[in-house]
């Protein structure tokens, strides 16, 4: 089976300077779908009365899968399985956020809905909008430590014809107050691609975790349960460099830890590699 590499990534950018105007939701409110997804519609906020003129960031804007435990994160989905989800935000320099995520694949012609979310956090809803389903919240969210984290779940659909996956996410930065102005918006995508047959992953049905998740000055690493033998450890940057390497002879379990206090703030991708077995997982420095 061939192996397609999870392209989880905030450097995918659709859009910009276009906002939700909705406290509760435009898909609520207005039966309207932002995030992209709809082709051929506009994206964000593009009516008069909109939040406009602000200059807040986003440091780094992902979906990230895990599996049905939510304790394994993923670098493929699989079909007809219920993945446990997290939406996050690292960096995040304005006080309060909205957003929207649906799931789509192309068919050649057009974009479409893909599978189903459910189960979602607190002051969040789900609603149908455009020919997707569409998660939102349900309140402007705080952002507290400049991160915003939300989970749920996605059962992906029954078909093996379908190959990449896309997660498209339009976040809204606003201030907070009644006013319109000083707010902005961005869009993004996030691509993921089918588990197929050929190349194994090294957590199909062990346990890795890298932690903590944002980290600041260093990264632990901890492999449980995993097949013996030989792993090359590699951690990358969004420009493909990699830049720390650790070769370690594992038998079952294996602890390791990075120092990162030179490291630049961002997202990086973290490579397990035994053999023909292989597996990404993404982290990201604050």
């Amino acid at each position: 089976m061939k192996k397609r590499i999870l392209l989880f990534t905030s450097s995918i950018i659709l859009a910009s300077a276009l906002t939700m105007s909705y406290d509760t939701g435009p898909a609520f409110e207005q039966q309207l779908n932002l995030t992209g997804a709809v082709h051929g519609a506009p994206s964000g906020c593009m009516q008069s009365g909109c939040h406009i003129g602000g200059t807040y960031t986003n440091g780094f804007v992902s979906v990230t899968l895990y599996d049905s435990t939510g304790s394994i994160q993923m670098n493929t989905w699989k079909p007809n399985y219920a993945h446990k989800a997290v939406f996050s935000i690292s960096n995040c320099s304005s006080p309060k956020i909205g957003f929207q995520i649906s799931v789509g694949y192309y068919n050649g012609t057009d974009t479409v809905m893909a599978g189903t979310m459910s189960n979602a956090s607190s002051g969040l809803h789900f609603f149908t909008a455009q020919g997707f389903q569409v998660l939102e919240h349900s309140s402007p969210i705080t952002v507290t430590g400049n991160q915003v984290t939300r989970n749920f779940e996605w059962l992906s659909p029954n078909a093996t014809s379908i190959d990449t996956i896309l997660f498209f996410v339009a976040v809204n930065n606003v201030d907070g107050n009644v006013a319109v102005t000083n707010d902005n918006s961005s869009v993004y995508v996030m691509k993921v691609g089918r588990n197929t047959a050929s190349v194994k992953e090294v957590g199909n049905n062990q346990r890795i975790n890298t932690y903590p998740n944002p980290f600041t000055n260093k990264l632990n690493i901890k492999m449980e349960n995993v097949a013996s033998g030989t792993y090359t450890i590699n951690i990358i940057d969004l420009r493909g460099k990699v830049i720390a390497t650790e070769t370690a002879n594992v038998n079952k379990n294996h602890e390791t830890s990075v120092n990162t206090e030179k490291w630049a703030a961002g997202m990086y991708y973290v490579n397990f590699r035994n053999g023909n077995a292989t597996q990404t997982m993404v982290v990201v420095k604050q």
